[in-house]
């Protein structure tokens, strides 16, 4: 940011009156150019009228992660965390009191706390319930250790329900989805982390009827309605911030219900396009910054096409450019963006909310999913007349987009002058430094940290290009998925288990290929 709109926004009133933990955010993201000048505008005057803290509103609206701030004030007010407080009701409040611990901030990589006992033990207890994570201790303060204390016996007693515990745990992991799963003489919990499934649960007949009528109950669907699949969805304050679950509540055996929650939690969502690890990732920046056109995100289900979505529409200037999306339904918020969520029951499906977005002066349209005849001849119109379209497609080859959207009515022809970038993507797993995959204490068994994508992508600069793209009998000239794996596989970014995993026999062609052997 430059240094005159430093002079302007410390003029700024609210930038005045801010204390505490929000001055100490506010002049480090302000010297740091953490955020665009339209952006901190419009959260100053937001806080004019909701009078939110600054740290708050901008976690809210998604301009700077939880995380970042919890980074931001270990760096230059540490003193300023004890402050903040975690609440996690899965740890035995006996513990806490025992041991005199205050757990101040939970970041995906650190938990910073505080104890006026040994911080060897404090370490040592909580591990089990932060085992990936580091441990940062900072200064105690007894009257605050207290009244943290009493806070948590209160919240503990408040939430002393196995569903509370078990969707705190589920998001205390990273976990992406629970399935709550009924068995002969019980119930299962499964937790969807990395996209594998992993029991942690196991209850019995009266506390699964327990459970799900409570889950029902949050979502305001009926409890006593079994034979059809329902959906809702309810809220759950964690660290601070409200975390959506949707809820699908599905017919299963022995006459009792399947009910899955996804847990939608913005912290968890990488936001940054650089760093889900897709390759190339600068030619699908050159198809986002064309004024009109057509570029397609591919995939399967569950490749994080959603997210690399997300991160496409942050990185382009929202502020002076009108953006509409139609999800179905809309997973996260993105500030200043015009987010329409599809609702048969009201009539607002795929068809009415495109044709409202083309009346409504937009710059960019953004598809969550190309998945009928209407919605893929609606797209191509509204590239050929000047917008810019990014949507999504189930496929799982590059050209099988062009395939996929003839199926949808769409001919080759209609492509050529609008085409500008195509990608398909998948995720594979990123082991454990430690163990490489195999499993062990640092990674609790699982082998695996992370996720990271693997993709294909062309960018097309001219109608030339265009043509040989569409053209199925000119062979690729582009690295394929298959082999962007590979690499990533020699730079140890993921397994040979895993991409046997993901790909199937396949991927042993494109070892043979390279002179290994699978």
């Amino acid at each position: 940011m430059k240094e005159v709109d430093k002079i302007k926004f410390e003029n700024h009133g609210i930038v005045k009156s801010l204390k505490g933990i929000d001055k100490t955010v506010y002049n480090h993201i302000i010297n740091n150019n953490l955020m665009s000048a339209e952006a901190l505008e419009i959260s100053l005057r937001e806080i004019e009228n909701t009078k939110d803290s600054f740290k708050d509103l901008i976690i809210r609206n998604g301009f700077v992660k939880q995380d970042a701030i919890t980074d931001i004030i270990l760096k230059n007010e540490p003193k300023e965390l004890m402050d903040e407080s975690f609440i996690e009701p899965s740890i035995p409040y006996e513990i806490l009191y025992n041991h005199k611990i205050m757990i101040c901030a939970v970041t995906r990589k650190t938990v910073f706390l505080s104890t006026t006992g040994s911080e060897f033990i404090a370490e040592r207890e909580l591990k089990k319930y932060f085992p990936l994570r580091d441990f940062y201790f900072i200064p105690s303060n007894v009257s605050k250790l207290r009244n943290y204390l009493s806070k948590v016996k209160k919240a503990i007693n408040y939430d002393d329900n196995v569903i509370e515990k078990i969707v705190r745990d589920a998001i205390r992991k990273g976990a992406s989805d629970i399935h709550i799963d009924p068995a002969e003489k019980g119930y299962t919990v499964n937790l969807r982390y990395l996209g594998m499934l992993q029991p942690v649960h196991f209850g019995d007949i009266a506390e699964h009827n327990k459970i799900v009528a409570i889950i029902k109950s949050k979502c305001g669907i009926d409890i006593a309605e079994k034979r059809i699949d329902q959906d809702g969805q309810f809220q759950i304050e964690y660290n601070g911030q409200k975390i959506e679950l949707r809820v699908v509540s599905v017919p299963s055996s022995h006459k009792r219900e399947s009910v899955i929650l996804r847990i939608l939690d913005p912290n968890q969502v990488e936001t940054n396009l650089d760093a889900l690890g897709i390759s190339n990732v600068e030619e699908w920046r050159k198809g986002l910054s064309n004024k009109y056109g057509l570029c397609i995100i591919g995939g399967e289900t569950g490749s994080g096409k959603t997210t690399t979505l997300n991160s496409s529409i942050r990185e382009i200037d929202r502020f002076k450019k009108k953006i509409y999306t139609i999800e179905d339904p809309v997973e996260f918020d993105i500030p200043n963006v015009s987010q329409i969520t599809i609702n048969y029951n009201t009539g607002m499906d795929f068809k009415r909310a495109i044709k409202s977005c083309l009346r409504a002066d937009p710059d960019i349209i953004v598809l969550g999913e190309v998945r009928d005849e209407y919605t893929a001849r609606t797209m191509i119109k509204a590239a050929e007349t000047g917008h810019m379209v990014i949507a999504t497609i189930h496929t799982g080859h590059l050209r099988g987009i062009i395939s996929r959207l003839r199926d949808l009515g769409v001919k080759k022809e209609e492509l050529v002058d609008i085409l500008r970038c195509v990608m398909i993507q998948s995720l594979v797993r990123v082991p454990c430094k430690v163990c490489k995959g195999k499993g062990c204490k640092e990674c609790v068994d699982v082998g695996y940290v992370d996720r990271t994508v693997v993709n294909e992508i062309v960018y097309l600069g001219n109608e030339k290009e265009v043509k040989e793209f569409l053209n199925t009998d000119i062979e690729m000239w582009w690295e394929t998925k298959e082999e962007d794996a590979y690499k990533k596989y020699k730079k140890g970014l993921t397994t040979k288990e895993e991409l046997l995993n993901v790909f199937g026999e396949s991927i042993k062609s494109v070892f043979k290929k390279n002179g290994e052997e699978f």
